[in-house]
């Protein structure tokens, strides 16, 4: 432990080099030809954030292996520019608070009068019951590991403040812990006051975020991409946006105990809204997780647009509440969720809407009992029949990695999965060409015959209601009634033009999709009319026509 007169003197060399008027590299239990200054221990730590702190020049902080215990602090007052802190790993660098004691945060980082930020990475940040938050700041936190100790540690993982900040290749674990009032939030997003010259919504990217009361909860505009999050308990959010929006995609969301996967609720007279794409949401545990997406109009409106995702496992698919004068709405296209499985309170706007086919079928996980999420061979939830390029701002890949859009049942159509996990591409199966011998008195001769791939509307249905997975089933009238209707208003279009060839596509569109909820609605319950793989099979073939239909005109 270093002596007070030790400790000063390490700050006077320090406050002299930033003077210096040059950007400097502090090295905290390191040493080597790169480093400025060295020293160690948590008081080193101290002194570079505070010489760092009054240089106007770029800095750079590296912190060896050990436990540091703060609280530590950078929170510049003038032009200090941008600080970079990188610790040794987060299994070797852990910075922490002593106990006893009381304090805000174990490390609060601000921007400096410039706006330019003080970034983080490469250690661990453990919460004891003496801080309320791990990391308070308005930069870039990479390569961490937060974790608050059971059962009352710290009960904020990282407090993102506003625009600009972010969250990238971590894992936050708060242990579902409560602390007096307060309950375990991993991520929060709150302005306080920051002065980013960014205007770009804060952000959390290929990180998982585990075991909140709510786990990320967001004040400020939030973007969630590639994450995994899960939450647990009774009453409790993986993800809420609170009078802001935000944007979840590629993730996977997973809710144990009496629980809300996603929810959009105003906050004073600000709205809330959900945009969630290729989202795979589950409820696991013995009792079914309250609500899949759920949309609170309270003093302000709410609002989520789902698109390509899955809803599986929930007491409710939707919650939509709602004061009277305001609305909570929610769209859904592309989706999987149980479509019976909806509560609707308030005298205001509950609408739901699907203005693309929907499905309600087994999304056939890989192992859901040990959490493979992503889809088998033959899942109902491959290449959906709506499947928009990619748009400027979505990621291209899915939670895995993997390229976002690709052909996963082999019909040479690539298109959009719903859910976290795209399947791997499948070849489209080769035409087939036999040879037949025929054999005369006089000469022999060989005859070619070509087998082309199934591509009209008719012989798409006929094959799948004649093949394997729907024989010895009766389907019924209420799945063939549709695809007969689907079959006249396809001839229809291809004898008619303008407006009414348009009304007519439109019309195609909504049967096809109702051939599939029928056909999944056929499969469903004891008493299942014809067995799940040959309302998958109709699914795809339903799929099959829709995305050959031609474009409006």
């Amino acid at each position: 432990m270093w002596s007070r007169a030790l400790r000063c003197s390490a700050v006077v060399l320090f406050l002299a080099l930033a003077s210096r008027g040059r950007a400097a590299t502090y090295c905290v239990d390191l040493s080597g030809s790169g480093c400025d200054v060295t020293s160690s221990g948590s008081a080193g730590l101290t002194s570079a954030l505070t010489a760092a702190a009054a240089s106007a020049d770029d800095d750079i902080i590296n912190i060896g292996a050990g436990t540091y215990l703060g609280p530590f602090a950078y929170l510049p007052t003038g032009n200090s520019g941008t600080l970079t802190i990188v610790g040794s790993g987060s299994d070797q660098t852990t910075l922490s608070d002593p106990v006893p004691g009381s304090f805000f945060s174990v490390i609060s980082l601000g921007r400096d009068m410039l706006g330019k930020p003080a970034n983080v990475s490469k250690i661990a940040v453990v919460i004891p019951s003496t801080a309320v938050v791990g990391i308070f700041t308005d930069g870039l936190v990479e390569d961490v590991r937060v974790t608050s100790l059971p059962p009352n540690g710290g009960v904020i993982g990282v407090e993102l403040l506003g625009t600009g900040s972010g969250i990238r290749h971590c894992q936050i674990e708060m242990n579902n812990v409560t602390q007096g009032m307060n309950q375990a939030i991993g991520v929060e997003t709150n302005t306080s006051g920051t002065i980013s010259p960014d205007p770009s919504p804060a952000f959390i990217e290929d990180s998982s975020v585990f075991d909140g009361v709510t786990t990320v909860e967001a004040l400020v505009p939030l973007r969630i991409t590639r994450c995994r999050v899960s939450a647990n308990g009774n009453g409790s959010f993986a993800i809420d946006a609170l009078g802001t929006n935000v944007t979840v995609e590629d993730s996977l969301v997973v809710v144990s105990g009496r629980g809300d996967a996603v929810r959009a609720m105003s906050e004073g007279t600000h709205a809330g809204s959900l945009l969630v794409r290729q989202v795979t949401a589950v409820s696991v545990g013995a009792t079914s997780a309250f609500a899949g997406i759920s949309v609170d109009a309270e003093s302000g409106n709410a609002s989520a647009d789902v698109r390509h995702s899955i809803i599986r496992g929930f007491e409710n698919s939707t919650v939509r509440s709602a004061n009277a004068g305001l609305a909570a709405t929610v769209s859904f296209s592309a989706c999987d969720y149980p479509f019976d499985a909806h509560l609707v309170q308030g005298a205001g706007d509950t609408t739901l809407t699907e203005p693309e086919p929907n499905i309600d079928a087994d999304p056939l996980f890989v192992d859901a009992l040990a959490g493979n999420y992503e889809l088998s061979d033959g899942s109902p939830a491959i290449d959906a029949s709506y499947s928009p390029p990619l748009a400027p701002d979505e990621s291209p890949t899915d939670l895995l990695g993997a390229p976002r859009i690709q052909d996963g049942n082999g019909d040479g159509i690539a298109a959009r999965d719903m859910g976290a996990f795209e399947h791997p591409a499948v070849a489209k199966p080769p035409t087939t060409t036999t040879t037949v011998l025929t054999t005369t008195t006089t000469a022999a001769s060989a005859t070619t015959t070509t087998t082309l791939p199934c591509t009209t509307p008719r012989c798409l249905f006929d094959a799948a209601l004649r093949g394997r997975a729907c024989a010895g089933a009766t389907v019924p009238q209420a799945v063939t009634a549709k695809i007969a209707a689907a079959e006249g208003l396809l001839d229809r279009v291809a004898s008619s033009s303008g407006k009414k060839e348009r009304r007519v596509l439109g019309h195609t569109r909504r049967v096809l999709g109702a051939i599939t909820r029928a056909a999944a609605h056929a499969s469903k319950g004891k008493k299942a009319r014809i067995p799940a793989g040959c309302s998958m099979a109709i699914a795809g073939a339903a799929r099959a026509v829709r995305a050959a239909l031609p474009a409006s005109p």
